[in-house]
């Protein structure tokens, strides 16, 4: 069998991207535009040990290293007065305050004096105090420094250049895409005892590349410093290109534009978590080559060496709450039992909200309708928010205070303070009806039943803004779409389209981006994904079907998995592969959280099949992030003592945080417009950080 996708990145370097841009003005040209923010300052915390810059000043830069809820490191490459290159270091204090944290690093040292190679001496080295810095954070993404040094002071806005991998700003489950090694615990600071005052700064990248800064002396005895990224091969770190830079000032004087960057060698790492070797070859005159046997010097605050793949609940506390059961009411002759909750959606502080499934038929779907739903924190019992039916789903907004609906006469509308208020804005509100909407409700996919040019209506798809309207989605010659999620900046909507295949009809992933018309969503390899079936709030991150193998006849089998915005895709993996089920148990994900992390929706084993009344299936719940993989939940449930006495359950609801989830006795599929008779006892599951 050949595997066709994989869920680990393919080998990019930041410095091959980004090393002769951050050695001139070009950075700031190179990076994506995002939006500064300003004081107030946040917590520090481990997401902050990265590389930083100054825009305005590429070429130069800082390495912060978050050492303990205390301590941090700093590294400062820069240049002096005459274009030479110069580094300090210091080690701050974390100063925890309510109005921001900052660290305050009250001695950078400069030294100088060594001599690279075997003439260096570490009773050479004069390790001086020249300064002094402050550095503040108003998000992962920004910071300030404010220093004194050589008789100058100045204050600098800094923007982030990498992500430290497993110490990010992100959830704590992690990212997909971004896979944790073993070694990842091994960034932080290293040196050879044998040559005190000189040393390396590693850091493994979210990537699965990896950074190195070299902090040295020239063979005169001058401060030097060189920088680059590397990869794995076999049992080594290789860096290839590691790059010196000369021509910059110090502080005001610094012109980006007279910065020179010169190749300057390689460097190999083998490491472990506490020791390890570096060999060299420079390719600059004077340097040589050479071998050091190093120590680790300074270990990051997080992530552990090694990293050791965590369980749901070595992130999270995990507690169990039953939601109210209604009361079956007598259906009329002939049908199945009525009164029946569905659920559809979870707010951020465990608003429920759903449908009341009345005089539900065993044969024919919802006889009389649904009736809109909801449960507060707190509250016994469920409340109707809505005297007449709606179709397809209810939505609540991230906070909890809104829902948003479909009346089945009326059009789409919000309930604000227990208020019914029409959604504003629609054309034909009467045929319309919500597929899809974001977090805040600040948009919306909409479907709207138009006449056709031959008579009867067909169905034409619409985003919505609160504060620009709608918007008709193109449609192509070949390639129509049927909408069902929309990005928070209403630039990216996705959906499906069905191919007629042999043996039947394929769901495709279709992508509209601003006006553009629709196209299949592919990887960078240029796979399709199938069966679109949920998205972020960004719609960077899409859940689906994805190929998985292809066996020696040329057939592609395909897993559930994830597509990226940029090109990154992977599957979730396999459950219990055995000699009877060689792909695994089945599995399926329904919903995700609002930033993709959080997957959940259900698997079925083989002794699962067959196991409930009239040959039904029963499944069990599951979840799955990028660093725990999948959470059976059922049976994690069960071994906290906290699992309910059900035929099966499933995943029918995750909050846009991520907290909150709620399990079923049915499986309802995000923006699905049958909602399963079975769905009649529910649970509320709460996620806490530990």
């Amino acid at each position: 069998m050949a595997p066709i996708l994989s869920p680990r990145l393919p080998p990019r370097s930041i410095f091959t991207r980004f090393f002769p841009i951050l050695l001139c003005a070009l950075l700031l040209a190179a990076l994506p535009a995002v939006a500064r923010a300003e004081a107030p300052y946040v917590p520090i915390q481990p997401g902050h040990s990265a590389m930083w810059f100054d825009p305005a000043r590429g070429g130069e830069g800082w390495i912060v290293g978050i050492l303990s809820d205390e301590a941090a490191a700093l590294y400062w490459f820069t240049f002096d007065d005459e274009g030479e290159p110069r580094w300090l270091e210091g080690v701050g204090r974390i100063v925890r305050d309510p109005g921001g944290d900052s660290i305050v690093f009250s001695e950078l040292i400069a030294p100088r004096g060594g001599r690279f190679g075997p003439d260096f001496d570490p009773a050479q080295v004069v390790r001086e105090v020249k300064g002094s810095a402050v550095i503040s954070f108003s998000d992962c993404q920004h910071g300030r420094v404010a220093f004194s040094a050589f008789g100058k002071s100045g204050d600098f806005p800094l923007t982030r250049l990498t992500r430290t991998m497993a110490a990010g700003c992100g959830p704590i489950h992690g990212t997909p895409g971004e896979p944790v090694r073993a070694e990842a615990g091994q960034s932080g600071g290293w040196y050879d005892p044998a040559y005190g005052g000189q040393g390396y700064v590693l850091t493994w990248l979210a990537n699965g590349s990896a950074a190195l800064g070299w902090f040295t002396y020239d063979p005169e005895g001058n401060p030097y410093w060189m920088v680059g990224t590397g990869e794995v091969e076999g049992d080594r770190l290789v860096f290839p290109e590691l790059y010196s830079a000369r021509g910059g000032r110090f502080a005001e004087a610094f012109d980006p534009a007279q910065v020179e960057h010169t190749l300057w060698g390689r460097v190999e790492l083998s490491l472990g978590c506490d020791s390890g070797a570096a060999e060299y070859e420079a390719t600059a005159p004077g340097f040589g080559t050479g071998r050091f046997d190093l120590n680790v010097l300074a270990r990051l605050a997080k992530p552990a060496c090694p990293w050791v793949k965590p369980t749901l609940t070595d992130l999270y506390d995990i507690s169990l709450t039953h939601l109210p059961t209604p009361v079956p009411q007598d259906p009329p002759p002939g049908f199945g039992s009525g009164n029946l909750i569905a659920v559809h959606g979870v707010a951020n502080d465990g608003t429920v909200v759903g449908v009341r499934k009345i005089n539900y038929g065993s044969n024919y779907g919802s006889i009389m309708g649904d009736r809109p739903v909801r449960l507060r924190p707190g509250e016994s019992d469920w409340r109707d928010m809505y005297d007449m039916f709606v179709v397809r789903r209810v939505f609540v907004s991230g906070d909890g205070e809104e829902m948003l609906f479909s009346r089945m006469t009326g059009g789409p509308a919000f309930i604000r303070d227990d208020v019914i208020v029409p959604m504003p804005g629609l054309e034909n509100p009467g045929k319309s009806a919500i597929l899809g909407t974001v977090a805040d409700f600040s948009r919306a996919a909409v479907r709207v039943e138009t006449p056709a040019p031959s008579g009867g209506t067909m169905a034409k798809y619409w985003t919505w803004s609160a504060t620009q309207g709608m918007r008709e989605l193109p449609t192509a010659e070949d390639l129509r779409g049927t909408a069902k999620c929309v990005s928070s900046d209403g630039d990216v909507v996705l959906g499906l389209d069905r191919e007629l295949l042999v043996g039947g009809d394929k769901a495709w992933t279709v992508r509209w981006i601003g006006a553009g018309l629709p196209h299949y969503l592919t990887d960078a390899a240029g796979n399709r994904m199938a069966s679109l079936a949920a998205c972020s709030d960004d719609a960077g991150i899409v859940y689906g079907e994805v190929p998985y193998e292809t066996d020696e006849r040329g057939r592609i089998s395909v897993l559930p998995g994830y597509f990226r915005r940029d090109g990154i895709s992977g599957h979730l993996g396999l459950i219990h592969p055995s000699e009877e089920s060689p792909h695994g148990w089945q599995h399926a994900v329904h919903h995700t959280s609002a930033d993709g992390a959080l997957a959940g929706g259900t698997y079925r084993s083989p002794a699962m099949i067959g196991t409930l009344p009239r040959g039904g299936s029963a499944t069990g719940a599951l979840l799955w992030t990028q660093d725990t993989g999948h959470v059976l939940l059922t049976e994690l449930l069960a071994g906290l003592g906290q699992a309910p006495d059900w035929p099966s359950m499933s995943v029918a609801a995750i909050s846009p945080s991520g907290e909150y989830l709620v399990v079923t006795t049915g499986v309802i599929p995000q923006g699905s417009e049958i909602d399963s008779p079975s769905t009649m006892r529910s649970a509320l599951i709460r996620l806490v950080k530990k």
